[in-house]
């Protein structure tokens, strides 16, 4: 699942922060209550709502099949998409 955009964090905030109910922010932002919970005890904590890092070791083979995929487009530039 992708993070929701910053934007939409700072507008579900400015919402709180204008005093509307957390089940209108619900039905306009299509976002949960634990959303709008997690995104107010962040910025308490942080002082902001930015998305946190994806926690876990990076994938291994993701690099080595970039160099592979680099190095054939490398050899044969009429594979690759761009034109």
């Amino acid at each position: 699942m992708r993070a929701y955009t910053q934007e939409l964090r700072q507008q579900v905030l400015r919402a709180v922060d204008e005093g509307i109910s957390r089940v209108e922010i619900i039905e306009r932002f299509q976002v949960s209550r634990a959303t709008i919970k997690r995104y107010l005890k962040q910025r308490r904590e942080t002082g902001n709502v930015l998305p946190r890092p994806i926690p876990g070791r990076p994938p291994r083979k993701k690099a080595a099949l970039q160099i592979g995929v680099q190095e054939l487009l490398e050899a044969h530039p009429e594979a690759s998409q761009r034109e």
